[in-house]
């Protein structure tokens, strides 16, 4: 992330947390956010978005499920469907991504949980020629994606999937 610091802290060679500062990107966001394509910039911007103790913040979401698709227009697109915590949210986020040109899952599985990527801990995103990129940094992993644009909407939590991708 260009912005966005989330750092793995140690203490005698063991995990102790993270450092999460999304400060610099918050500061910067006035000038980026007139780049940015409409859906990602009404995302980027909404005030609960690194409001941390808030609903509405991406921090300690999980990533639930990721379903990539050709549509009707020949571009592809994208859903992710980050699922809520159950001590903070009380939604789930559903992420979709019109035009992907470039589609990005790295794990760690040295992290700090396993073999999953585990809890969201910031997103950054940032203005393209093409659009925009949106990098989602788990505790153990990321996701980017690099689109024409991208839609946020908070849906109430899944508890079953409705179809095979559980997207709904």
């Amino acid at each position: 992330m260009k912005y966005v610091r989330v750092e793995a802290l140690f203490e005698d060679g063991w995990p102790r947390g993270f450092l999460l500062d999304a400060e610099s990107y918050v500061d910067a966001l006035p000038g980026i956010a007139p780049l940015l394509p409409a859906g990602a910039r009404a995302f980027a911007t909404d005030p609960m978005h690194y409001d941390y103790s808030g609903t509405r913040c991406v921090k300690d979401l999980r990533v639930g499920a990721i379903a990539l698709t050709e549509g009707e227009d020949s571009l592809l697109s994208l859903q992710i469907r980050l699922t809520a915590s159950p001590w903070k949210h009380d939604e789930d986020l559903r992420l979709t991504y019109r035009g992907v040109d470039d589609l990005r899952v790295r794990t760690d599985p040295g992290g700090h949980a396993g073999e999953s990527l585990g809890d969201v801990q910031l997103d950054e995103i940032l203005p393209t020629a093409s659009g925009c990129s949106h990098e989602i940094k788990t505790v153990n992993g990321s996701v980017v994606v690099s689109c024409r644009d991208l839609t946020a909407e908070w849906q109430p939590t899944v508890t079953e999937p409705v179809d095979s991708t559980g997207l709904v």
